[in-house]
Protein backbone atom coordinates (compact mmCIF):
# COMPACT_ATOMS: atom_id res chain seq x y z
CA UNK A 1 0.00 0.00 0.00
CA UNK A 2 0.93 3.74 -0.29
CA UNK A 3 2.59 5.36 2.89
CA UNK A 4 2.03 9.15 3.68
CA UNK A 5 5.36 10.07 2.66
CA UNK A 6 4.83 8.34 -0.76
CA UNK A 7 1.77 10.43 -1.40
CA UNK A 8 3.68 13.81 -0.56
CA UNK A 9 6.34 12.95 -2.17
CA UNK A 10 4.21 11.90 -5.55
CA UNK A 11 2.26 15.42 -5.41
CA UNK A 12 5.51 17.11 -5.14
CA UNK A 13 6.95 15.69 -8.46
CA UNK A 14 3.62 15.24 -10.35
CA UNK A 15 3.13 18.78 -10.03
CA UNK A 16 0.65 19.25 -8.00
CA UNK A 17 0.43 22.21 -5.70
CA UNK A 18 -1.94 22.12 -2.79
CA UNK A 19 -3.46 18.86 -0.74
CA UNK A 20 -7.03 20.04 -2.09
CA UNK A 21 -5.83 19.96 -5.75
CA UNK A 22 -4.78 15.92 -5.08
CA UNK A 23 -8.15 15.28 -3.57
CA UNK A 24 -9.98 16.75 -6.35
CA UNK A 25 -8.31 15.15 -9.06
CA UNK A 26 -8.55 11.87 -6.67
CA UNK A 27 -12.67 11.66 -6.94
CA UNK A 28 -13.29 14.82 -4.71
CA UNK A 29 -11.74 13.73 -1.42
CA UNK A 30 -11.25 16.53 0.93
CA UNK A 31 -7.67 18.47 1.53
CA UNK A 32 -8.15 17.15 5.43
CA UNK A 33 -8.12 13.66 4.16
CA UNK A 34 -4.67 14.08 2.06
CA UNK A 35 -3.14 16.32 4.45
CA UNK A 36 -3.57 13.27 7.30
CA UNK A 37 -2.81 10.97 4.63
CA UNK A 38 0.29 12.75 4.29
CA UNK A 39 1.29 13.11 7.67
CA UNK A 40 0.94 9.06 8.36
CA UNK A 41 4.65 9.19 7.03
CA UNK A 42 6.25 5.78 6.48
CA UNK A 43 2.80 4.39 6.93
CA UNK A 44 -0.15 3.42 5.15
CA UNK A 45 -2.76 5.99 6.23
CA UNK A 46 -5.42 4.01 8.56
CA UNK A 47 -8.13 5.80 7.84
CA UNK A 48 -8.24 6.13 3.73
CA UNK A 49 -10.23 3.11 2.07
CA UNK A 50 -8.94 0.67 -0.50
CA UNK A 51 -11.05 3.14 -3.06
CA UNK A 52 -9.57 6.40 -1.65
CA UNK A 53 -5.85 4.85 -2.37
CA UNK A 54 -6.50 3.46 -5.83
CA UNK A 55 -7.73 7.12 -6.44
CA UNK A 56 -5.14 8.30 -5.05
CA UNK A 57 -2.54 5.92 -6.99
CA UNK A 58 -4.08 7.04 -10.41
CA UNK A 59 -3.65 10.63 -10.15
CA UNK A 60 0.04 9.12 -10.11
CA UNK A 61 -0.34 6.34 -12.43
CA UNK A 62 -1.68 9.51 -14.80
CA UNK A 63 1.30 11.23 -14.16
CA UNK A 64 3.93 8.26 -14.98
CA UNK A 65 4.29 6.43 -12.11
CA UNK A 66 4.11 2.95 -12.07
CA UNK A 67 3.78 0.78 -8.72
CA UNK A 68 4.70 -3.00 -8.27
CA UNK A 69 5.16 -5.08 -5.44
CA UNK A 70 8.85 -6.66 -5.52
CA UNK A 71 8.52 -10.52 -6.30
CA UNK A 72 7.62 -12.51 -3.03
CA UNK A 73 7.26 -9.37 -0.89
CA UNK A 74 3.86 -9.66 0.68
CA UNK A 75 1.49 -6.31 -0.10
CA UNK A 76 1.98 -4.76 3.88
CA UNK A 77 5.56 -4.37 2.97
CA UNK A 78 4.17 -1.76 0.54
CA UNK A 79 4.59 -0.94 -3.05
CA UNK A 80 7.54 0.18 -4.67
CA UNK A 81 7.48 3.14 -7.36
CA UNK A 82 8.90 3.89 -10.02
CA UNK A 83 8.71 7.43 -11.96
CA UNK A 84 10.16 9.54 -14.24
CA UNK A 85 12.48 12.35 -13.91
CA UNK A 86 9.68 14.44 -15.28
CA UNK A 87 6.05 13.82 -14.56
CA UNK A 88 3.25 13.59 -17.23
CA UNK A 89 0.87 17.29 -17.61
CA UNK A 90 -2.08 16.17 -16.18
CA UNK A 91 -5.23 17.56 -17.51
CA UNK A 92 -6.92 20.98 -16.33
CA UNK A 93 -9.27 20.39 -13.31
CA UNK A 94 -12.95 21.10 -14.53
CA UNK A 95 -14.44 24.78 -13.44
CA UNK A 96 -15.24 24.75 -10.00
CA UNK A 97 -14.58 21.24 -9.29
CA UNK A 98 -17.04 18.69 -7.44
CA UNK A 99 -19.85 20.38 -5.60
CA UNK A 100 -23.66 21.73 -5.99
CA UNK A 101 -24.43 24.59 -8.46
CA UNK A 102 -27.21 26.33 -7.86
CA UNK A 103 -28.49 28.42 -10.52
CA UNK A 104 -29.16 31.92 -10.65
CA UNK A 105 -32.63 32.52 -8.95
CA UNK A 106 -35.52 34.43 -11.47
CA UNK A 107 -35.98 38.21 -10.03
CA UNK A 108 -38.64 38.71 -7.71
CA UNK A 109 -42.32 39.42 -8.98
CA UNK A 110 -43.03 42.93 -7.74
CA UNK A 111 -46.05 43.17 -9.25
CA UNK A 112 -48.10 40.65 -6.98
CA UNK A 113 -49.40 38.62 -9.81
CA UNK A 114 -49.80 35.26 -10.27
Amino acid sequence: MLTGNQIRHLRVWAGIKTQAELGKRAGGLSRATIARAEDAGDTTPGHLSVDNILAIAEVFIQAGAVFSLPPGEPLTAGLHVDFPKKANPLPPLPPGGPGVRLKEAPPPDLKGGE
